[in-house]
């Protein structure tokens, strides 16, 4: 999929990817690399982690896997741009915001899950925000996980 290079673009392709992982064949790293046109050999090993090498789209996006080594219990990544608190609701809708956790600066925007109708399953994104006010805030970090 081609986008521009901007953060409403990012936004974009981030509801593309989640979308694309509704519909993936499962929620197995090959399955869900596949869908979203990533090469899983490309992929390092880190315990449970199966890190990507940054891309135009993405500087850090990686499968955090079930015990079983197979499984994806969620993917987590930053994009390239970094996109609005504003920009990612204009394109996943409304959110509600929670509190940050021990570990992070700012809140976190938990969307209404992703439903597509037909697809296999459903996903659930979630935007650690960098700041306070959640409309204005950069998004740190982007979380999926499937139902």
């Amino acid at each position: 999929m081609s986008v521009s290079a901007s953060p409403a673009g990012a936004a974009v392709l981030l509801r593309q990817w989640a979308h694309d992982a509704c519909y993936a064949r499962s929620v197995r790293a090959p399955d869900l690399a596949a869908a979203l046109l990533l090469n899983l050999e490309e992929a390092g090993s880190l315990g449970r982690q199966r890190i990507f090498p940054p891309s135009p789209h993405a500087s850090r996006l990686q499968f955090v896997l079930d015990d079983d080594g197979e499984t994806v219990l969620f993917i987590e990544l930053s994009t390239l741009p970094m996109v609005t608190a504003e920009e990612l609701t204009a394109v996943f809708g409304a959110a509600r915001s929670i509190p940050p956790g021990p570990h992070q600066s700012g809140p976190t925007l938990v969307f209404d899950d992703l439903r597509p109708i037909d697809a296999p399953r459903g996903c659930l994104v979630m935007a650690r925000l960098r700041g306070d006010d959640p409309r204005l805030a950069l998004v740190e970090s982007v979380t999926m996980s499937f139902e």
